[in-house]
């Protein structure tokens, strides 16, 4: 089953903002459900006493607990494409995180579909043979939207 995604397109002096948003709302319920019994298993370990077998099940259940929290974290997602003459800035902003990139505009290279074999259809773009995915199982018609509205404010993303 595809997820789409929900994307707003706006320009103003010379500047393109592409806003692409993908929320995963019954993966993000799931990992924090996880999280929350792996962290009362914790600390019911934790209860029990300082012996080897209390210990290791408070650091086996700890991790889990984290590796719920770090699903929960990539169910929620918001994309912000800054597109300038001269630069391409991605802002991935998560649950829990965020991380601002900025590329030449002429080290973009195939912005749009694309299909990883391992993880099925995506939007994404290419800076110099490593793909940035900006939204998992989308359909092809619905990048193919988002790049026509691109298009109509005048601009062209190397695809």
């Amino acid at each position: 089953m595809y997820r789409t995604f929900q994307s707003r397109v706006s320009a103003a002096n010379q500047i393109l903002q592409v806003q692409i948003v993908q929320n995963r709302p019954s993966r993000l319920w799931r990992a924090l459900l996880w999280s929350a019994g792996w962290i009362v298993i914790a600390y019911a370990c934790r209860r029990l006493g300082h012996g080897t077998l209390s210990v290791a099940g408070f650091i086996v259940s700890s991790v889990f607990c984290v590796i719920g929290l770090v699903f929960a974290n990539y169910s929620v997602s918001r994309n912000d494409v800054c597109l300038t003459p001269d630069t391409f800035r991605l802002r991935t902003t998560r649950l829990i995180s965020r991380k601002t990139r900025s590329f030449p505009l002429s080290a973009v290279s195939n912005f749009g579909f694309g299909y990883f074999s391992h993880g099925g259809p995506v939007l994404k773009f290419e800076v110099g043979g490593r793909w940035f995915v900006l939204a998992e199982g989308v359909y092809e018609r619905d990048v193919d939207d988002l790049l026509q509205r691109i298009a109509e404010c005048g601009y062209s993303i190397p695809r």
